[in-house]
């Protein structure tokens, strides 16, 4: 090849195509964005069958095009590069960035992974090697970078594979299990785990929809994930990695309980979020998760927590354990004793009549909210502190 032609391979033609394969690739994933949210909000006028279909096949072009042919064709430029014209050099820098946001984009839904946060500065790092002009570097031997920069683009790239064939292998998962109301999806190997968690939702469903006073319309689908990355990665739940299970509608999604005995309650909890949906009220994040971790038994470390925290007189108010500030507050333990107290104080009857209209503090229990409050304080400090 002539020095000439090279330069414009290597300098144009390859972070051109590049660019056009991450615009494409961005389109992709948010198409693959878009679908995932229709499925799970069952907004869509169309079939969910061909929902999760169009889900998939946008799948697997973004795992080809976002995991193997761009990589591919990065860690050839790298390689056959010597140098770089002005005109490749800035391209390359707009293409590793729009590499990045194409993570970024990929999962505004969500928020960034962890993943995409590795990419950034060893794919910016490859750009660094691709501008110097020569085989001599201040860092270290030019061959020895360049080896160690397709190193790193090729391992990045089997996580980004891996990752993508987890959410894959997801939707293959097979009704495993149906019940009088439920229906189990999941693997074959997590199948003895389907029979428990059948099993336990089975014995608390009376009791939940007893004392919530609703029921679903339908049989609730619950899918069962193998382990953490599968549920995370093929929900999207890149905000709140350590999440055990999530709920959508008459949907629950839950890790298999091989990986943690507190899952069983965890499911209950999640069960309950699915009965007070079919509650029409805007209810406080403090109510809606203090019902779900009451009768789901869910207290998370309410004994371990609190007492230090209530002893030096760290107590929210009803609006600081409201919204995005609830898990930075401790409002899940908090959340647990205020529906602890309430149902103590007052009884599951005013409990029930509170979810339905949560701001009629003074016709249900006689008192104002801040009044509430105050008794709520005196509960706590009688209870949980040292």
């Amino acid at each position: 090849m002539s020095k000439s032609l090279a330069i414009v391979v290597m300098g144009g033609l390859i972070p051109s195509t590049l660019h056009i394969l991450i615009v494409v690739s961005i389109i992709f994933e948010l198409i693959e964005v878009w679908l995932r949210e229709e499925r799970k909000t069952g907004a869509s006028p169309y079939p969910s069958n061909s929902i999760t279909f169009w889900e998939d096949v946008t799948l697997i072009i973004d795992l080809i095009v976002a995991n193997l042919v761009i990589p591919g064709l990065l860690s050839l430029w790298i390689w056959k590069s010597q140098g770089s014209s002005l005109v490749g050099t800035v391209t390359c820098l707009l293409t590793t960035m729009s590499y990045f946001i194409f993570y970024w984009l990929g999962d505004s839904y969500k928020a960034l992974t962890i993943f995409g946060l590795i990419w950034m500065p060893f794919i910016i790092f490859a750009s660094y090697r691709l501008i110097k002009k020569t085989y001599g570097s201040p860092v270290f031997p030019h061959e020895i970078g360049k080896l160690a920069t397709l190193t790193i683009i090729i391992m990045t790239s089997f996580i980004f594979i891996y990752l993508n064939m987890t959410a894959l292998q997801s939707t293959f998962y097979k009704n495993q299990k149906e019940t009088d109301h439920f229906i189990f999806y999941s693997s074959k190997a997590d199948y003895s785990e389907v029979v428990k968690l059948a099993d336990n939702l089975e014995q608390h469903y009376g009791r939940i929809i007893g004392l919530l006073k609703t029921e679903p319309t339908t049989k609730t689908k619950v899918t069962v994930f193998s382990n953490q990355i599968n549920l995370v990665y093929s929900l999207g739940l890149f905000s709140n990695f350590w999440s055990l299970g999530v709920f959508s509608d008459e949907k629950l999604f839950i890790l298999s309980p091989k990986n943690r005995s507190s899952i069983l309650n965890s499911s209950i909890h999640e069960f309950t979020h699915v009965v007070l949906s079919h509650i029409d009220s805007k209810r406080p994040t403090w109510l809606e998760e203090g019902v779900a971790n009451y009768l789901g038994n869910t207290d998370l470390n309410v004994q371990k927590v609190l007492p230090t925290l209530v002893s030096a007189d760290k107590i929210p108010n009803f609006d600081e354990i409201n919204g995005p500030a609830f898990v930075y507050r401790n409002g899940y333990p908090y959340s647990y004793t205020i529906v602890e107290f309430l149902v103590i104080k007052y009884g599951y009857e005013k409990l029930n009549d509170f979810i339905r209209h949560p701001e009629e503090y003074n016709r249900i229990f006689g008192v104002s909210k801040s009044e509430l409050h105050s008794l709520w304080v005196d509960y706590l400090k009688a209870n949980y502190s040292h």
